[in-house]
């Protein structure tokens, strides 16, 4: 069985220029016309900012390779400029969802800093919020004291596809696996989340797409980097956007599971894919 973690779904660190100053651009940055796909995202990221801003008033630039080096000279995925507007991104980065999302947040708020509010809490799931952006973000606020403490297999776990069938030969081959995870309780909850087993935080939510044929599987797991990610009000509901392409896939039909916390959605969804 081939196993794969796509090498566009690697999420990497998003640091944004801390001023406004505008700075000379990496080597090898080409102004780039924003991809179709940008559409779709960036109307994601407005509605959950509840903005009117527009995606023609962006500058792309893509470099080549997995990492960019930032105006403070960290090496990232990309980065936002509030002085000229412009956004950076790392090659490998400029199709990955979370990524292009993340920079778009800022880019909508004219704003390189990471509100905790609006990273961590609306539009959360649907931009990574690593390390770095949580640090930046400040600290979450004071967990309830009435909350108690519960297992993943507490929580009502589901997976949606955003289309049940996608053909390789369209030209927007991508598609969006939507993991959700709700406090069924009428209490707040703290979910004991599973040790990752390494020195990073534990897997919130996760993502399996393995064809019917068990020839392959590609699969993503989303770190709980923030102690929020673990915390759900009575009745929230939590979700997560995981992003793929069906130009990646080799088989026809698939399976897309679903989990939190290592804990599988009740129910599989299908995914049929022409060439």
């Amino acid at each position: 069985m081939q196993r794969c973690a796509l090498a566009f779904l690697l999420r990497v660190a998003a640091c944004e220029s801390p001023t406004g100053v505008l700075v000379t651009l990496p080597n090898g940055a080409r102004l780039h016309d924003a991809p179709a796909i940008y559409q779709r995202w960036w109307a994601m990221m407005a509605s959950c900012a509840n903005s009117s801003a527009s995606l023609k008033d962006v500058r792309w630039y893509f470099t080549e390779g997995d990492v960019v080096p930032n105006p403070a000279g960290e090496r990232v995925s990309g980065y936002y400029e509030p002085g000229s507007h412009r956004v950076v991104l790392a090659g490998n980065g400029a199709y990955v969802g979370g990524v292009v999302r993340h920079e778009m947040l800022h880019a909508i708020s004219r704003n390189a800093r990471h509100d905790r509010a609006t990273f961590l809490a609306r539009c959360a799931g649907l931009v990574d919020c690593d390390f770095y952006c949580v640090r930046d973000a400040g600290p979450a606020p004071a967990a309830d004291m009435t909350a108690v403490r519960v297992a993943p297999t507490a929580l009502a776990i589901a997976v949606d596809v955003s289309r049940a069938s996608v053909s390789q030969r369209d030209s927007d081959d991508f598609f969006e696996i939507v993991v959700s995870a709700t406090n069924p309780l009428p209490h707040p909850i703290v979910v004991d989340l599973p040790a990752s087993g390494d020195d990073g935080p534990p897997d919130s939510f996760s993502y399996r797409l393995a064809s019917v044929d068990g020839s392959s599987i590609q699969w993503y797991d989303e770190r709980a980097w923030d102690t929020s990610a673990s915390r759900f009000a009575a009745g929230e509901m939590k979700r997560w956007v995981f992003d793929t392409k069906a130009s990646f896939l080799r088989a026809t039909s698939y399976e897309a599971d679903g989990l939190y916390g290592n804990v599988p959605a009740a129910q599989r969804r299908a995914v049929t894919v022409t060439p």
